[in-house]
């Protein structure tokens, strides 16, 4: 019985330094900040949500993104991979190249 005690302890103290490990390697990793074109984006979507009358639950599940992940997009909070963003412009009826011009002025306006 002691002995698996001491197992059980032993294992916890390696992940517990697993754990230290990667937080200091998360710590050293460069934090991923959104870029203009990443707000730019995000804007240009909630104006064309906004003129064709749509929710963000609408769209999410349209393009089937989870919501929890579009509400990141949707906020700014998160860049959008490239297939998730075509999954958008999709369920919105549009399509990136269709929204490039009205993406490049707000991106001017910054």
């Amino acid at each position: 019985m002691q002995a698996l005690k001491q197992k059980r302890l032993a294992l916890t103290c390696q992940s517990c330094a697993r754990v230290g490990q990667v937080s200091a390697i998360i710590s050293l990793m460069p934090s991923r900040e959104m870029s203009g074109l990443d707000h730019a984006v995000a804007k240009r979507i909630r104006i064309i949500a906004a003129a064709r009358n749509m929710k963000q639950a609408d769209i999410a599940d349209a393009a089937g993104i989870p919501r929890s992940t579009f509400n990141r997009y949707w906020n700014e909070e998160r860049s959008m991979t490239l297939g998730d963003l075509e999954r958008i412009f999709f369920a919105l009826d549009t399509s990136y190249a269709q929204e490039a011009a009205e993406i490049r002025e707000l991106l001017a306006g910054e």
